[in-house]
Formats: C-alpha cells, sequence, structure tokens
C-alpha cells in the first residue's frame, strides 16, 4: 500500500472532524471535496497546503515572532523538561473538571503546537487536538504532530469553528480573545488560560535589565482581573520551581522569550555570556467556565 502523503494524511484527519469546522467568511459548514480541499457550502474553498494544513487567513498578517523563534521554542517544549510540570497539572486539570470520554481540546495561539501535542498525548482519552495560530511559520512546524493534533493558520478572533463544539479551551503564554472564546465553548466547558507570575525566567529578565530596574518586575494582576470578570473562576494553581539549564536549553530559552526582543545589542551579548546555570518556572493556571 502506497504511503499517504502529509496532505493525505491531514485531509484524512480534516474529514473525521469536518463537523466541527465552520466557513469563516460565512459560517456555513465545511467538507472536504473530490481535490481534497476544504469547501463550504457556498463554495468558498480552502487549499490543504503539502506539507499538511490549511491556511484560513485571506491576507497575510504581520506578526512579531520568526522563524528562529518557533525553532527554539519546540526545541524547549520537546527536548526539555521546562514546561512539563506546566503540562501535568494542565492535564490534570482537564481531566478533573471535564467527564467528556473524548474532549475536543481547542488551542487558541498554540505557536508551533508542542503545548497542544503535548496535552493530548499525555490524556488517557482519545482527545481531539485543534490548534490556531496567526503565524504560517508556526503552523508549518506544527504539522510535525499530525500524528496527534490538528492545526491551521487563523486568527484567534474569527477561527473557523461551529459555535459551542469545544470542550476545553486552551490558551497558554499567549494573547487572548474572550468573545471568540465564549462563542465556540458550551454550558460545560473550560477555559485555561497560563499567565506568567512576577518571577518567571526571572534570570533572563534581571540580566537583560540590569541597569533598568523598573524592568526588572512584572505584575499580571490585570489579566486575572479580566479572567476572573468575564469566567468563573473554578480553579487557579500556580507552579513555581527553578531547573537547572545547560548552555543549549539556555541559548533556545533566551532565542523564544519576547524579553530579548527589543534588547540592545550589548545587552544581548551580555546575556548570552552570563553565567546562568538556573531558570526560574512560575506561572499561573486558571480555569473557568462560563457565568
Amino acid at each position: 500500500m502506497k504511503k499517504m502523503s502529509k496532505k493525505q494524511k491531514f485531509a484524512h484527519s480534516l474529514q473525521q472532524n469536518a463537523e466541527l469546522f465552520s466557513c469563516p467568511i460565512c459560517k456555513e459548514n465545511m467538507h472536504i471535496d473530490k481535490n481534497i480541499n476544504f469547501t463550504c457550502q457556498n463554495g468558498h474553498t480552502y487549499d490543504i497546503a503539502k506539507q499538511g494544513y490549511i491556511h484560513f487567513l485571506h491576507k497575510s498578517v504581520p506578526s512579531s515572532y520568526d522563524k528562529a523563534l518557533f525553532q527554539a521554542r519546540q526545541f524547549i517544549l520537546s527536548q526539555t523538561a521546562l514546561y512539563q510540570s506546566v503540562t501535568d497539572e494542565v492535564v490534570q486539570l482537564i481531566q478533573q473538571f471535564t467527564d467528556i470520554k473524548n474532549p475536543i481540546i481547542v488551542d487558541m495561539g498554540c505557536g508551533e503546537g508542542s503545548h497542544l501535542a503535548n496535552v493530548c498525548q499525555k490524556l488517557s482519552s482519545q482527545s481531539v487536538g485543534i490548534g490556531f495560530d496567526i503565524s504560517k511559520e508556526a503552523i508549518m512546524m506544527a504539522t510535525n504532530y499530525n500524528d496527534i493534533i490538528l492545526t491551521s493558520v487563523a486568527d484567534i478572533a474569527n477561527v473557523p469553528l461551529q459555535a459551542a463544539q469545544t470542550d476545553v479551551v486552551l490558551n497558554v503564554l499567549s494573547p487572548s480573545n474572550y468573545k471568540e472564546f465564549n462563542r465556540i465553548t458550551h454550558d460545560d466547558s473550560i477555559i485555561i488560560k497560563v499567565i506568567p507570575n512576577e518571577n518567571y525566567l526571572r534570570e533572563i529578565r534581571e540580566q537583560l535589565f540590569s541597569v533598568q530596574e523598573e524592568q526588572q518586575t512584572y505584575s499580571n494582576e490585570a489579566v486575572v482581573e479580566r479572567f476572573r470578570d468575564t469566567y468563573h473562576t473554578i480553579a487557579e494553581k500556580r507552579i513555581r520551581h527553578k531547573q537547572r539549564v545547560d548552555d543549549s536549553t539556555l541559548q533556545n530559552l533566551i532565542n523564544m522569550t519576547p524579553l530579548t526582543w527589543n534588547a540592545s545589542n550589548s545587552a544581548y551579548e551580555q546575556l548570552m555570556t552570563a553565567n546562568i546555570t538556573e531558570i526560574t518556572m512560575d506561572v499561573t493556571i486558571l480555569v473557568g467556565k462560563q457565568h
């Protein structure tokens, strides 16, 4: 039997879950046509790329994230245990607050897919993982997980999903769009948001902003308050620990964090030569339900 291409594998998985999707233009149902394209009842058609994803955006959207950042992120999330405690806690919370046997989990702002893939792999149930990100570079890398999850390029303000069909929304260290989160979820759904705390990656922050004391601290109070105003918060977990890192892990961590985006060349060089041997993980996981 001829081995299926990445495009054919993606189309097969998409066909199995086609009822979950809707056209981002007209909101009508979608189906795979005879040419292996994703088409709605009104004829809006989206090509499945040979790499195994769909680009649902009709115009390019500028992004601050580049390929190097996503490569670094995929290394950190797939080759190190730095975020394993976060993954384990997210899985436990899904199991605790979701009674559905095969939950539909949607990662809004999935990046290169590692968080979602790690969660789906650890769940004992046959969950359906769907991820969206505005970055084409990220989604092309996320196709490495096509055997586990479905990912496509889309705006989290207008994802191509039917209303009230998502059981779990994941939003990990990423911007939110609560209006869209609410549209795709139902009364029993949970929304899981992971946000950084004041000590998150503090060793990098302190080294990078050694002469800018006001930049050395961070507050998530506004983000937490907005989540609590939007949802009935049913759980709140803080994960805080230090972990030793080698040079390779530190290099990739520096490359993936937005903290370094506006750093001067001298500050960046100083950071790269700093003797940082451990990193502080400090995040809060919020779990909410619609009021």
